[in-house]
């Protein structure tokens, strides 16, 4: 699939009225290591605030392409989301993703989630020992 495809269909998340011909596109260089460039739309009302729609997972590696209903369902973020199981025996399965500094579904958030559910697995294999 080539960008081009996609672009009709990109919007900005904060302003859904607002199509690429009202947003400038910026090109991030990928991270050494990582072939695929990232693909941005800036929001034309707040420059800040950018739309992904081309980049690639930093958990699975996988491309990822804009579509509205992967955008991050965090109000300061602009990252496509996808799924990604986690076979950990401690962990809660399906896990979403977003770009790697995502507050909500970022790298570190996955470390704070990661540690929780690891604590509550032992917790609850302690709590199995105790005789009634």
């Amino acid at each position: 699939m080539k960008i081009s495809d996609i672009l009709p269909e990109v919007r900005c998340k904060w302003h859904p009225e607002e199509d690429i011909k009202d947003m400038d596109i910026k090109f991030i260089d990928s991270p050494k290591g990582f072939p695929v460039p990232i693909f941005q739309v800036q929001c034309p009302q707040e420059p800040t605030k950018r739309t992904t729609f081309y980049t690639y997972s930093w958990k699975t590696y996988e491309t990822l392409l804009y579509k509205r209903s992967d955008l991050c369902d965090n109000i300061n973020c602009g990252g496509l989301t996808h799924q990604s199981f986690d076979s950990s025996e401690w962990s809660l399965k399906d896990k979403t993703i977003c770009k790697s500094g995502c507050e909500t579904h970022g790298r570190e958030a996955h470390k704070k989630i990661t540690e929780e559910e690891l604590r509550l697995w032992k917790r609850n294999l302690h709590d199995d020992d105790i005789p009634f």
